[in-house]
């Protein structure tokens, strides 16, 4: 596994700077010299990165209006979907979480992550509801392009060209693939111990209406497998699932990998060959 991870890594690296190279020499020296002036954009807090905060029952219901078919997205395996709006008008995705269902311990997972982990690159995750016996919910933000899957396929499939990204620019590739690449260096290498996601594949990478990236699905994230001792997190965290063979940084770096195919050669589905069949399941 070491050397597909240095392979991967070298074939990642080697990649981005061709195209950043690439765009470079479209660039006009005016262009370049204004470029020069310009400070690289930033993740700025959004009026969803405020303090994350409990909501009660009655508010999951008026968010979503009641639950109502018309504001499903869709049954994901960890919760059921829906769309709402909280009263301050930001739009939101509400998982419902059927306990009956669901393991425990993946809801509580997830929660305590986004209690002793905050970075940009991260789907915030507004509050949560834990009133209900029954069901937990967890709220959050709207994400205009969802997943990169479905946002590919909601592009693509009704004006099918063999399967490709033609039309997807390349300076957006190079920034959805630059966004991936920060939220795995923040696991695994600002997180002490390090940070496996699991499940990095085209649906658990959300964008915003600017395309920057947002890693989901993260009740599965784990400390990695050779590194369980000293660890910040609770023994609950550090789970048994992280002595399998997908508990390490290499794993990930693979998955990204195989995204990143995706992105340069426009063949849809490289990524899903890590994690199965494709669906958007991205929270």
């Amino acid at each position: 596994m070491s050397r597909i991870y240095d392979n991967w890594e070298r074939l990642v690296g080697a990649t981005l700077l061709r195209e950043e190279l690439r765009l470079i020499a479209q660039r006009t020296p005016s262009d370049l010299s204004s470029a020069s002036s310009i400070p690289s954009p930033s993740l700025s807090p959004s009026p969803s990165s405020l303090a994350r905060s409990s909501f009660t029952y009655d508010e999951i219901l008026q968010a979503t209006d009641n639950f109502s078919s018309s504001n499903l997205i869709m049954y994901a395996r960890t919760g059921d979907l829906f769309w709402g709006a909280l009263d301050a008008g930001i739009r939101v995705v509400v998982k419902k979480v059927d306990l009956s269902l669901i393991n425990r311990i993946s809801f509580m997972q997830e929660l305590e992550f986004y209690n002793k982990v905050s970075h940009p690159r991260f789907v915030p995750l507004l509050g949560h509801c834990l009133e209900n016996d029954n069901h937990k919910f967890l709220v959050y933000k709207y994400m205009p392009h969802m997943d990169l899957h479905s946002f590919w396929f909601r592009n693509v499939v009704p004006f099918y060209r063999g399967k490709n990204l033609d039309w997807l620019k390349w300076e957006t590739r190079l920034k959805i693939a630059r966004g991936i690449a920060e939220g795995l260096c923040y696991l695994h290498h600002k997180c002490d111990p390090p940070l496996v996601h699991r499940n990095i594949d085209a649906s658990s990478i959300l964008l915003d209406d600017d395309f920057e990236v947002r890693l989901g699905r993260l009740h599965e994230v784990c400390t990695q497998a050779k590194e369980t001792n000293g660890s910040r997190f609770s023994r609950g965290f550090e789970r048994s699932i992280s002595g399998t063979s997908d508990a390490t940084c290499a794993y990930d770096v693979y998955c990204f990998g195989m995204v990143l195919l995706e992105l340069v050669t426009g063949n849809l589905g490289c990524s899903f060959c890590c994690q199965g069949m494709p669906g958007s399941q991205a929270f």
